[in-house]
């Protein structure tokens, strides 16, 4: 998934204290997990579609697709820089 799996579990641990998910052996392979959303689960992901939805809706309506281009080459940049340690590698430091 891109992250640490100590990063993982926490997350998982979190979401489960919280009555996001639950967790259950997996009955084909004892080694390993299934894990399901509750009720709640669904309701708050349901609640993070609809929110996602209107952002990106709100963003459409406000942004030009000329000016978005922008926003994402630049932000792809810097994803890059950090991602490549370019920002705060010794060989910047001055």
């Amino acid at each position: 998934m891109g992250m640490e799996a100590t990063s993982l579990t926490r997350i998982l641990k979190s979401m489960e204290e919280r009555g996001l998910i639950i967790r259950k052996k997996n009955p084909v392979d004892g080694r390993g997990v299934l894990i399901y959303l509750t009720d709640f689960g669904k309701e708050k992901r349901d609640l993070s579609k609809t929110t996602v939805l209107k952002f990106n809706e709100t963003i459409k309506k406000n942004i030009s697709e000329e000016k978005m281009n922008h926003f994402m080459e630049v932000a792809e940049t810097i994803n890059d820089l950090i991602t490549d340690k370019s920002i705060f590698s010794d060989t910047n430091i001055k």
